[in-house]
């Protein structure tokens, strides 16, 4: 199915859950019309990522650190977390933006790579990229 492809934006392995997810969901019947299901972890990282575009407060940024929470206790790498919710934040953002994140990403996954608990790096990281985008929004 084309729409699986396009979905796994060029991973296998996003594809591999991409094909499972949908074939699940509609019971075995693939049709080219079948919608193609995202795995829950994928669609929860969606939401950390509108979260963080719609408000840039501490309370905000504890309600985001529960949902990086509840990703890390259902086993997802906090390096894949990391790369989903920068691309996520990257889609149709500027260039100054894009830069500043990648930037950042960079910065924290050496730091989950060599740090002992993933969740205080990456809610530095969102907490980072909030201060980013509210200085950008207060400037316009």
């Amino acid at each position: 199915n084309q729409r699986i492809c396009e979905a796994s934006q060029g991973s296998m392995r996003r594809a591999l859950l991409a094909l499972e997810c949908t074939t699940v969901s509609a019971n075995g019947q693939l049709f080219e019309s079948t919608d193609v299901k995202l795995p829950e972890w994928e669609l929860f990282v969606r939401d950390i990522v509108r979260n963080i575009h719609e408000e840039q407060s501490p309370g905000r940024l504890m309600l985001v650190r529960a949902q990086l929470y509840q990703l890390i206790t259902n086993c997802i790498p906090a390096d894949i977390i990391l790369q989903e919710i920068a691309r996520g934040l990257c889609a149709g953002a500027p260039d100054m933006l894009q830069h500043q994140i990648m930037r950042w990403r960079a910065f924290y996954d050496h730091r989950i790579a060599t740090g002992t608990k993933p969740i205080f790096h990456l809610e530095a990281f969102v907490a980072k990229i909030m201060a980013i985008v509210k200085a950008m929004k207060s400037a316009q």
